[in-house]
């Protein structure tokens, strides 16, 4: 990783911070589709929600890839050569951490996917969050409007991605999942 000395720098180094989250979160979304189909052995309804879910994370993993080769690109026309990890960000390394803390401690397995969907609604919108400050940099600077472009592709697709995980948080499966579970827990 090279010094940020300057705001063309800075810029670079949110790209490289956008790519290791696109990288990240496309093996995390994978990692979530297997977790989501983990289903209890008596045969509960709550099956459409979880299908649903494990559809989004599949989606979602696909899009990120697409993204992060968006971001290949668009270093690619910036002539500049970024390497698989030029940089982490703790902020995923937390997220992940987190989603393996809970797989070790949860008993009810239809309480996985709505603490997943959480998950991925939190990535989305540090995702989101990257593009918004990469563009607001170009927006200072003389950047190759390839480069741009992309990047506007990429946060409206991350946009998407994150309208359609708080549709699913609050669509009609998980408040009958909701429904079912609050009744299901002893009340003091």
């Amino acid at each position: 990783m090279v010094n940020v000395e300057t705001l063309y720098d800075l810029f670079v180094f949110e790209l490289q911070g956008a790519r290791y989250v696109e990288t990240e979160l496309a093996e995390a979304m994978e990692t979530l589709v297997t977790q989501s189909g983990i289903d209890s052995l008596d045969d509960r309804p709550g099956s459409a929600f979880r299908e649903r879910a494990s559809e989004l994370f599949r989606n979602h993993g696909d899009r990120a890839d697409e993204r992060a080769n968006r971001l290949d690109d668009a270093f690619d026309a910036l002539d500049h050569t970024v390497t698989t990890r030029d940089r982490k960000v703790p902020v995923v390394e937390a997220l992940l951490e987190e989603n393996e803390r809970f797989n070790n401690v949860v008993l009810d397995d239809a309480l996985r996917n709505p603490f997943y969907l959480d998950v991925a609604i939190k990535a989305e919108q540090l995702v989101v969050q990257c593009y918004e400050s990469a563009l607001h940099l170009a927006d200072y600077l003389d950047v190759n409007s390839e480069v741009v472009e992309a990047l506007e592709a990429n946060r409206d697709d991350a946009q998407n991605a994150l309208t359609e995980s708080r549709d699913l948080d609050s669509g009609s499966e998980i408040e009958s999942l909701f429904d079912r579970l609050a009744e299901q827990t002893p009340q003091d």
